[in-house]
């Protein structure tokens, strides 16, 4: 008797201590929550410069074990010139949250370990009626989110399967088929350690203009570390599929499959450093017969842009090609590799056409190095190979395409044999008509429209000649050094202002 008195003493002040502990946690919450917003606020915010963030939230109903809030999230872009516009609402729902140490919510999701709190997130009917009749009564949308004793945040979100059409919504012009789909965040207390994925392997759209976007097999994954200012991604595309609408009577079809992307940014400088890799990449013209698809293999490229501490890049770009198709034509395979230094940082912030010109024509840099390490072109034939550098010492005295003052040195070589180039120019012909073979009489011709062509628009440049050897093409061989004041082209030395004044009268 005295034992199950004890055990029932014990299951009572058990009991007692989970619904203080319960209670306590919830006030605790009730008088962080504020603080936590305005803090998860600001780390949004300080992660991207387009747009303001804003949270807002109002209690409706206040539980021993839970607390149900209304919960706004909002968007307005921070440049912003019209001032009755109003901010997007990116949320604006119920939720509830379940209060520690060990929210029953939470154990039936399979976490055991301590949470101060558990969050769970159903669309409601409210929020999309429509939505909700259209899954049979379910919401769209469902979401738990776990906050341990240490501030460690875990947020899972998931979104059913889903095939609407006008018929189903208002005010929805499309086709919309969409697989269930798996997203998770986690973070820190400090929001120093961040990891995001995300997970969808179906998704088809189509508007009423025939555009349409078909997505297979996405596979992401984000670590952004505002400590360091550094996001490192991984983005993994099986399948893509777009279709531009109609113009003039056409439409532009392009099909990607497998899609890599993978690097690093810094989204405070710029910096990057990106690995892109394509299996196939074709362009289809749809209702303009006269042009064949294009079709790249085997496409990796690579960039990278470092800020330096006087506010230049330097950087890199190399891309490759295995091959490339025009419509039944293989037209070789392409390498390319450029890197540059001391770029003013202002190049890689415009947003237009216009602000590139404005920032060229206002940059100031110095010490300016450009190499165009490789550009190959390899076919059947031979091959194309073009490479340049220059170094400038200023760029506010270049802008006169005749003043060599500032500039320190510059290299240019083009080997472009007329056998390579009449053999693509067949090529390309021969792909317009779909024809599978090309003739020795079909390069024959193009050879002989290629050289009367050079001939034309090309015999007045000083540093081009049409013979090599016993080989005929576009050929330079270009070197100045400011040291000597000596034009070298193609072996021969010529004054720079000889070079110029014959330059100026043409």
């Amino acid at each position: 008797m005295k034992k199950t008195t004890l055990a029932i003493g014990v299951v009572a002040v058990l009991g007692i201590a989970y619904v203080g502990t319960a209670w306590y946690t919830g006030k605790v919450i009730e008088s962080n929550i504020d603080n936590e917003f305005r803090e998860i606020t600001k780390k949004v915010n300080n992660y991207q410069n387009e747009y303001n963030i804003a949270i807002s939230h109002s209690y409706l109903e206040k539980n021993i074990f839970s607390t149900k809030l209304h919960l706004t999230v909002t968007m307005s872009p921070r440049d912003s010139y019209d001032t009755d516009s109003q901010p997007n609402k990116l949320f604006d729902d119920d939720i509830i949250i379940h209060h520690g140490p060990f929210p029953i919510a939470a154990l039936a999701k399979g976490t055991f370990s301590p949470q101060m709190a558990w969050i769970e997130y159903q669309m409601s009917e409210q929020a999309a009626p429509e939505l909700w009749k259209l899954l049979g009564n379910k919401p769209f949308i469902s979401g738990q989110a776990g906050i341990s004793y240490q501030n460690y945040l875990r947020v899972k979100v998931t979104n059913q399967a889903l095939e609407a059409s006008p018929a189903d919504l208002k005010n929805f012009d499309g086709i919309l088929s969409i697989s269930e789909g798996n997203y998770t965040f986690e973070s820190d207390a400090d929001f120093e350690k961040i990891l995001v994925n995300a997970r969808l392997d179906k998704l088809n759209y189509i508007e009423n203009d025939n555009s349409s976007l078909s997505l297979k097999n996405l596979n992401l994954s984000a670590k952004p570390s505002s400590e360091s200012n550094v996001v490192d991604f991984d983005v993994n595309v099986g399948n893509l599929l777009m279709q531009d609408g109609p113009y003039r009577h056409s439409q532009l079809e392009t099909t990607i499959d497998n899609f890599k992307l993978k690097g690093s940014v810094n989204y405070k400088n710029n910096d990057i450093n990106v690995q892109n890799s394509i299996d196939k990449l074709i362009y289809k013209p749809i209702g303009l017969m006269q042009i064949q698809p294009v079709e790249l293999n085997k496409f990796v490229l690579n960039q990278k842009n470092n800020l330096n501490a006087s506010d230049t890049v330097d950087g890199l770009l190399q891309f490759n090609l295995e091959s490339i198709f025009y419509g039944k034509q293989n037209l070789g395979s392409v390498t390319f590799d450029f890197d540059f230094q001391g770029l003013d940082k202002k190049f890689f912030l415009f947003y237009r056409l216009g602000d590139l010109y404005r920032n060229i024509d206002e940059s100031g840099m110095s010490n300016v190095e450009l190499k165009l390490k490789q550009l190959n072109w390899h076919n059947t034939a031979g091959d194309i190979n073009i490479s340049a550098n220059a170094k400038v010492v200023d760029t506010n005295q270049v802008r006169d395409a005749y003043n060599f003052d500032k500039i320190d040195s510059f290299n240019l070589k083009i080997d472009a044999p007329l056998d390579v180039l009449a053999y693509i120019s067949a090529q390309i012909e021969a792909g317009s008509n779909q024809e599978n073979e090309i003739s020795q009489s079909d390069i024959n011709k193009a050879k002989q429209s290629l050289g009367m062509l050079s001939q034309m628009f090309l015999q007045n440049v000083k540093f081009l000649t049409f013979k090599k050897n016993d080989t005929l093409g576009i050929f330079s061989d270009v070197e100045y050094s400011r040291e000597n004041g000596m034009i070298k082209i193609n072996g021969m030395n010529i004054p720079r202002e000889e070079f110029l004044e014959d330059f100026m009268q043409e």
